[in-house]
Parts: structure tokens; sequence; C-alpha cells
């Protein structure tokens, strides 16, 4: 009999947690908080550089508010919170142009007004 109550209390308590824990934001008024940068920001990336012709030696990684990616054997910086169409067409206006010129270079920043090439 006793632990016939205790099953039944122990069954009641796992519900009353699952409650608490699907409905916490108006239950306990505590928001759920998303990380900084969604997974999406390195698709969108991703999509816009495969639309544009460009091809990745390696995945984008994210550090903090930059996104990193290997195109062309150069490092490529790219802004977390910038315009990424707009930083894509700077991209592939820096390449060709590189690609003109014949030069090589090993990084790209593209996180400020003005692209820093090294």
């Amino acid at each position: 009999m006793k632990k016939k109550f205790l099953l039944v209390g122990l069954f009641i308590f796992c519900a009353l947690l699952a409650i608490i824990f699907w409905q916490k934001e108006k239950i306990l008024g505590v928001k759920t908080v998303s990380p900084i940068f969604a997974p999406d920001s390195i698709f969108s990336l991703t999509s816009g550089l495969d639309q544009a012709g460009i091809i990745l030696d390696s995945p984008p990684t994210i550090y903090a508010d930059t996104i990193t990616a290997s195109i062309s054997g150069a490092l490529v910086l790219f802004e977390n919170n910038g315009n990424f169409a707009t930083q894509i067409k700077t991209l592939q206006l820096v390449l060709s142009r590189l690609k003109m010129e014949g030069k090589t270079v090993k990084e790209i920043d593209l996180r400020f007004s003005k692209v820093i090439i090294r």
C-alpha cells in the first residue's frame, strides 16, 4: 500500500515537472533563450555563395560575430550580423580582380566598410 502511494506521488510529481517545463514561460515567466547565431546564418551564406558561383574549400565556421570560410585558398572573414548579399558581391569583385591581376592572397576580410586583403 505504501509503495502504491509512493508510485502515484512520484507520477504526479513527474507530471507536474513536465507541465512546468513545457509551460515555463507562462508559469514562471522564464523566456527560452535561443543561440546568438543560429545555423541559419551559415546556411544563408553558403546558399548565397552557391548562387554566386563561389566554391568553398571547406565548410564555414562561426567565431563570435565572424564567419570564416576558405575560398580559393584564402581565408575569408564575413560579418555575421552584416548583409551577406553585399559581402558576397564585394567578394566576387575582389576575387575577379585578383584573378585578372594574377595575385594570390592569404586573407580577405569583409567585416568592415573597406575590404582588407592580406
